[in-house]
């Protein structure tokens, strides 16, 4: 029973999931606000101008009102962005729960060998129940908070592919009228274009983030798959813990105090707080105060 090895291979296909969204978020946080920023300030520069020269502003009102409207959805999604810091925050959270039992599993790898005859032995049913117990826990909050976790990180993903189509969709009607505008050489005309060729490479930056999204939902089924492990191995400690008496109460385990407690506090959502405490009554779980989210 390699227990340590398999929760091994889930850390790290989490720790690479964290540094491959950290990546793409990065990105595409780092990236849009300048982008919008830019169109802002031409826009602007681009107002002040049309009313020095009126005769012309019946020709570029509606493409500066076009113009101007892809910065909604650029503000959707950095609005949209603020849950990645929770999303990021849960799964380093879940990462240091992994590693922290992966430790105490190390530090009994003794149990481990020759597991087969040990587990018959009377004078090791006790050391088996309590790290059994831990690990049951953690297997089953793995379970909890990774199908949360994906369910949130697609909820972002799904959002911010909507606003990105609807910037496409303002973009195409914005670049269909550019050879509207003459090139007549005066202010007006130069700062117009100086926004077209922004809003061209809007475009094409655009295009990268489908494979962007299409990663990370490969990077989710990969996840799944391990979480399915997970839920796999689960079972099989839940079964051998019927040879040693069953799980022990959280509050008898030798672990209670420290990790399994350190575990609880850091939990994240406030409905999952209340599954726990209905699931593990004798835990002390706190209630976040003010907000759904108790930031760590």
């Amino acid at each position: 029973m390699n227990i340590s090895g398999l929760l091994g291979t889930f850390a790290s296909s989490l720790r690479f999931y964290i540094d491959e969204f950290e990546r793409i978020i990065l990105h595409v946080s780092g990236n849009l606000p300048l982008v919008g920023n830019q169109i802002e300030c031409h826009v602007t520069e681009a107002r002040g101008l049309l009313e020095s020269n009126p005769d012309d502003s019946e020709l570029y009102c509606s493409l500066l009102d076009e113009m101007s409207s892809v910065r909604i959805p650029i503000f959707e999604i950095i609005i949209e962005l603020q849950k990645e810091d929770i999303i990021n925050q849960q799964m380093n959270h879940l990462l240091d729960a992994v590693t922290d039992v992966q430790k105490i599993i190390d530090e009994n790898s003794i149990l481990f060998v020759d597991y087969s005859d040990k587990k018959e032995r009377r004078e090791f049913s006790e050391d088996y129940r309590h790290i059994f117990t831990l690990i049951s826990f953690l297997l089953n909050s793995i379970e909890k908070q990774m199908t949360r976790i994906n369910r949130e990180l697609m909820d972002l993903v799904k959002v911010m592919e909507n606003q990105f189509s609807n910037m496409k969709s303002i973009i195409t009607a914005i670049l269909s009228g550019k050879n509207s505008i003459e090139d007549s050489g005066n202010a007006l005309s130069k700062s117009f274009r100086s926004i077209l060729n922004i809003t061209e490479n809007l475009a094409e930056e655009l295009e990268q983030y489908n494979n962007f999204f299409e990663r990370l939902r490969l990077l989710q089924d990969d996840m799944n798959r391990e979480v399915s492990i997970c839920s796999g191995l689960r079972e099989e400690v839940d079964e051998d813990l019927k040879c040693f008496g069953g799980s022990l109460s959280l509050n008898e385990c030798r672990f209670n105090n420290t990790i399994i407690q350190k575990i609880v506090s850091k939990l994240s959502v406030e409905e999952e707080r209340q599954t726990f405490r209905e699931e593990f009554s004798e835990l002390t779980i706190e209630e976040s105060a003010g907000s759904n989210f108790v930031l760590f």
